[in-house]
């Protein structure tokens, strides 16, 4: 079979807008930069949900706050901020041992 002709460059106008928008959708949708922190229980009750959590923390310092209190670090990213928000409303204590890493 013949490869399909190029019209005046077309094709790789098409190619390269596609291109951009998949780069720039990208960037817009990206997670956090990681700066090392670690969150208190203060800091969690900032937030309005787990959801807002995930989008403003990157995933590693939401790892690196659940290890901090003991708490299970492992799963999703979405499961992790789920975990570290369960602080926002609930004293560490009061926490299910479910939720704690194993020692």
């Amino acid at each position: 079979t013949a490869p399909l002709a190029d019209a005046g460059g077309s094709l790789a106008s098409v190619a390269a807008s596609a291109s951009a928008s998949v780069v720039a959708s990208a960037s817009a949708s990206a997670a956090p930069a990681d700066d090392g922190r670690v969150l208190t229980a203060a800091d969690v009750r900032q937030f309005d949900s787990a959801e807002q959590l995930l989008a403003k923390v990157s995933a590693e310092a939401i790892k690196r706050s659940l290890q901090k209190f003991g708490l299970k670090c492992g799963g999703r990213p979405e499961e992790r901020a789920s975990r570290l928000f369960l602080l926002k409303a609930t004293k560490l204590g009061a926490i299910p041992k479910a939720h704690f890493a194993a020692r």
